[in-house]
């Protein structure tokens, strides 16, 4: 009894635990993965959304800051104004009321004295005149008071006089006090404002001003001189006058140090250089090697002069005057080169070393002014003789000419690149100035020395694109070096040049392949650059030259597709599997980061797709090749048609089985599927399966083609309608449809496949039996294949492809029949009824068979 009971107790346990995990195991099947992956993206997206308020917030707190600040000095400058103000009308208060009623009180009180005498004198004078034997003791009582009245009267003037004078002292001394208070910094700072610009205009402003009407006195002066004078005496007084502003600056520079003496100076020095080039270049007063020497010595005076001074103005006027004379020339004409064979290399030799000399003297200082106007100058003269070299280059004696002007724009290149290329090398911090200037050598210099480098070989425009060539893939490899030279750098700026110089490799490489090889070879190279930059950019982590190199692989895509020639060559062929295979290394490369970022999983996401469709085009573009070739004959729009959509129906397989199986890429199938299928469908109605034309486009009767053309229509229908039924599933589970809703859909595309491909390729119409026997034929497949494959939903599809070949046949196809037709109808599309339902229930009993065997074994497992 106790073991019975026992036994009872166990199993009721054993119940209860087996619908407890029946329970959990409902509850975690009821649980959607896509659920949690929707919340994620939900959580991820309003993280997201957060982090961007939060820097809206901050770049808002940033700029009121700004205006805070400037707010607050302007108040304390006003302040201090005010300040000023209240004291000055206080003051004046003081003196208008303080003092003049002190005055008036004075005055008063002197009034009231004189009042009281007076009429104690008058007293005293009536009692002498009627008697003092009367009024005596009157006399004597005034007397008395008159004496106590002087002696009050002179202690309150006293009292007075002392009250006054301490109030004066105090008020003097807080007078002074706050008179003498010191300023506060913003006080200062508006105080100075108002004093700097002052001293711009009247020292500043007004000496440059000076200078400038001064040179144009000299370029009047030239001109009354060139007409009057001789070349010597012009010579004499321009450089005279150059002296004298020297010394007179010089005078007032040791006196004192003022912007006066700098523009002084600086002006003297420009004269000076004017001088040595109008007496060369214009007047051919001095051979080259006096010309030369005298430039050289007025650099150094003004090398000198500008270390002295400690005077960017004077560095800045030494770097105007210097190139200013050499360039008018080379604006005015090429006359002067062409009668002296030494006037370009002379002038190239003077333009270099007055660019080495002003970097110098600006990079040592940090006159950045200077550095600026000398670089903007040096590229003039630059451009001056590459000019001049293109205008004698035919000129007998002038062979030099063009490899000269490349050479200078090469050194200038050279000179400006040096400084941040060894402070990027060094890992040492950049200016804001020196990236800047790094950017415009770099821009002005690719474009200088390439296009000088190819004037060389003006004669064989393919020479010349390859020497073009060259030059972009020698700067290749200089900012690849500074590049991987300054890649772990901790400044910001130099991180910056750094950015940029990858950027700049990147474009100058993208160039090399087409200038040197052809612009055919640019995809395959690109797509192959890209990719290596790309890989690399992951495997460094670098997030920007993974960028760039995911730019040239779409630099190449685009130019693949430019259609710049025939797309059935090899060539073409070749470059087109570069590209899908740059995109799917990338891809493959991605995968182990995929899960790091949410913007690193998105990008391989796109990527995939990317080359997915690219490896359908690619599987089109072979087809292409072997339909041209001359062992094909014949041809068909419709076998073209239907090949490109198979190739795309593969990249929807391929994307929906791919390496990131993601809900980005699903939904992305699921497109591709319904755009397949109803691509299918325009096929079918647009294009008929029979055109075949030959060579010379005639149509072709009973063609082998036609018949691999029906295949292809069976198959691309077959396939079209398997994608888009397992595209709708996809959507159905997502959008927590009804099961009914799949089958709907599938009978629905199924039927209306079935009724264009009959209709329209085979010119059957609709009220014809053919079609219900189709829709039979059909539902036959789909019942078959729902039995062997246990979906119940096929199943249901094929019935309702039965029901609506029934109904069909009742109401419209039998319509149009003899009655013995209908008769002959009624009884084979009965007896075809009948036998799918005998098969139906065959292979019905045999399901239930299986059930009821499985549920045997659960039984049994759980009894055991």
């Amino acid at each position: 009894m106790l073991s019975t009971d026992k036994s009872r107790k166990l199993n009721e346990l054993l119940i209860q635990q087996q619908s407890i995990i029946e329970e959990l195991k409902a509850e975690a099947d009821g649980l959607d993965t896509e659920d949690v992956i929707l919340e994620n993206e939900r959580l991820t997206s309003e993280l997201t959304k957060a982090k961007e308020e939060l820097g809206n917030a901050q770049k808002d707190n940033t700029e009121l800051q700004k205006e805070l600040r400037t707010a607050k000095d302007a108040l304390f400058a006003r302040l201090a104004e005010e300040k000023l103000g209240a004291f000055l009308k206080t003051q004046k208060k003081i003196d208008s009321y303080y003092y003049n009623n002190a005055t008036g009180l004075g005055n008063r009180l002197n009034e009231y004295e004189n009042f009281c005498r007076d009429n104690i004198n008058k007293t005293l004078a009536s009692i002498e005149k009627y008697g003092q034997e009367q009024f005596g003791d009157i006399r004597t009582k005034l007397e008395s008071i008159n004496s106590e009245f002087e002696k009050k009267s002179a202690d309150v003037r006293a009292y007075y006089q002392a009250q006054t004078q301490n109030v004066l002292k105090q008020n003097n001394a807080q007078g002074s006090k706050l008179y003498n208070e010191p300023l506060s910094k913003q006080e200062k700072n508006s105080a100075f404002k108002k004093k700097n610009f002052e001293s711009f205009i009247g020292l500043n402003l007004l000496s440059k001003a000076g200078i400038l009407l001064l040179l144009i006195g000299i370029a009047m002066l030239g001109k009354f001189a060139y007409t009057y004078l001789s070349d010597f005496f012009k010579m004499g007084l321009i450089s005279l006058l150059g002296i004298v502003l020297i010394l007179v600056g010089e005078l007032f520079n040791k006196k004192e140090k003022t912007v006066f003496s700098s523009a002084l100076i600086s002006g003297g020095v420009a004269v000076l250089y004017a001088s040595v080039a109008t007496g060369h270049f214009a007047f051919g007063l001095y051979s080259v090697s006096i010309t030369f020497l005298l430039c050289v010595i007025v650099t150094a005076a003004a090398i000198f002069l500008s270390h002295q001074v400690k005077s960017q103005v004077v560095c800045a006027f030494a770097a105007v005057g210097g190139y200013l004379p050499v360039i008018v020339s080379y604006m005015i004409g090429f006359g002067k080169a062409a009668a002296d064979i030494s006037f370009l290399p002379v002038s190239c030799v003077y333009f270099f070393l007055l660019s080495v000399i002003i970097f110098l003297m600006s990079y040592n200082k940090n006159w950045h002014i200077s550095r600026f106007i000398g670089y903007a100058l040096q590229i003039i003269s630059v451009g001056g003789v590459a000019s001049c070299a293109w205008a004698v280059k035919d000129i007998s004696g002038y062979v030099f000419a063009l490899p000269l002007a490349a050479a200078f724009a090469a050194v200038t290149f050279g000179v400006y690149t040096l400084y941040p290329a060894f402070r990027i090398m060094k890992k040492l911090p950049l200016s804001v100035y020196d990236i800047l200037l790094f950017v415009l050598n770099t821009v002005t210099g690719a474009v200088s020395v390439s296009f000088t480098v190819r004037n060389c070989f003006y004669n064989v425009p393919d020479i010349a694109d390859k020497a073009m060539g060259t030059v972009f893939l020698i700067m290749t490899v200089i900012y690849l070096l500074l590049m991987t030279a300054g890649i772990k750098t901790e400044d910001k700026n130099t991180s910056a040049a750094v950015n940029f110089s990858a950027c700049a490799s990147l474009l100058f490489s993208m160039s090399v392949i087409p200038l040197i090889f052809g612009f055919d070879y640019a995809p395959a190279a690109w797509a192959a650059e890209g990719v290596a930059i790309a890989v690399t950019g992951i495997a460094k982590r670098l997030k920007v030259t993974e960028i760039a190199g995911l730019v040239c692989m779409t630099a190449s895509l685009a130019a693949y597709y430019m259609n710049l020639y025939p797309l059935n060559t090899l060539l073409a062929v070749i470059s087109f599997g570069i590209i899908a295979s740059a995109f799917w290394i990338y891809t493959v490369r991605s995968i182990p980061e995929v899960n790091e970022k949410d913007s690193q999983r998105k990008l391989c996401y796109i990527t995939e797709i990317i080359g997915a469709l690219i490896s359908a085009e690619f599987l089109y573009t072979l087809f292409g090749c072997v339909s041209q070739s001359r062992f094909i004959q014949h041809s068909s729009t419709f076998t073209d048609s239907a090949v490109r959509i198979l190739c795309y129906m593969a990249a929807a397989v391929l994307i929906r089985t791919g390496l990131l199986k993601n809900k980005v890429s699903l939904i992305f199938s699921d497109i591709m599927g319904a755009a397949v299928w109803l691509a299918t469908a325009l096929l079918v109605c647009g294009t008929k399966y029979s055109n075949v034309v030959d060579f010379y486009g005639k149509a072709v009767p009973k063609s082998t083609q036609a018949f691999v053309n029906i295949a292809l229509l069976v198959i691309l229908n077959i396939a079209a309608e398997y994608l888009l039924a397992v595209s709708a599933a996809d959507l159905i589970k997502r959008s927590r449809l009804p099961v009914w809703t799949f089958t709907a859909a599938v009978s629905i595309t199924s039927i209306i496949s079935i009724t264009l491909t009959v209709m329209k390729q085979f010119g059957v119409p609709f009220p014809s039996v053919i079609i219900s026997a189709v829709y039979i034929a059909a539902a036959c497949v789909l019942l078959i294949v729902g039995f062997k494959k246990d979906f119940t939903v096929v199943r249901f599809g094929g019935l309702v492809l039965i029901l609506s070949a029934f109904a069909k046949l009742c109401f419209v196809d039998t319509r149009h029949l003899d009655s013995g037709w209908k008769i002959a109808s009624y009884f084979a599309f009965g007896g075809i009824l009948i036998l799918i339902s005998y098969f139906y229930q065959r292979f019905n009993k045999k399901l239930e068979m299986n059930y009821k065997s499985l549920n045997a074994d659960s039984v049994n497992e759980k009894t055991e």
